[in-house]
């Protein structure tokens, strides 16, 4: 099975590029802030005009129709490379993910200083990845992120039954 498993990866990486999320998904934090002033034809006529980029305004109302969908993408692709970059660093998910260090620094871009000096490529992938698709997320989005994260779904339930015991402590 080992061997399998080596074949694949040395197959995957033939590829290329690394697995993306869709254009739709990668936008939707932005979309989702800026429906607030803008309708989806202003902004699909924006994107085109500025950034070369074609997507409807039918494409991008779609996206804010479904943004589980969306939000869930985000943190499937995020999570995986924040449990990694926590295992290497010590630190805790959350903290890789909203935590800041003594000097003010957000923790993710504290690690991305740590590119220069890193050399292992699977370690610079993960902080690159998630500087570069998690960081610039607005906080309201990221927060909306929070639920579909697996490896907080145990503290929550956890602290789920423990509110519970108190409530039942009370009567």
């Amino acid at each position: 099975m080992g061997s399998i498993g080596l074949d694949l990866m040395k197959h995957a990486k033939e590829f290329g590029e690394p697995v993306r999320l869709p254009l739709t998904t990668q936008l939707f934090p932005y979309f989702f802030v800026a429906a607030r002033n803008m309708s989806v034809r202003d902004m699909s006529a924006w994107l085109e005009k500025t950034k070369g980029v074609k997507l409807s305004g039918a494409a991008i109302a779609k996206g804010l129709q479904r943004p589980e969908l969306h939000l869930r993408r985000i943190a499937e692709f995020i999570q995986f490379h924040v449990i990694y970059l926590s295992t290497v660093y010590g630190k805790s998910c959350e903290d890789i993910l909203f935590g800041k260090e003594p000097s003010g620094t957000s923790t993710i871009v504290f690690m991305g200083a740590d590119i220069d000096g890193n050399t292992d490529p699977d370690v610079i992938a993960a902080i690159s990845t998630t500087i570069n698709v998690w960081a610039p997320i607005p906080n309201e989005v990221k927060r909306l992120c929070l639920k579909y994260f697996d490896f907080l779904q145990d503290s929550t339930a956890e602290d789920d039954s423990k509110e519970g015991e108190e409530l039942a402590d009370l009567k």
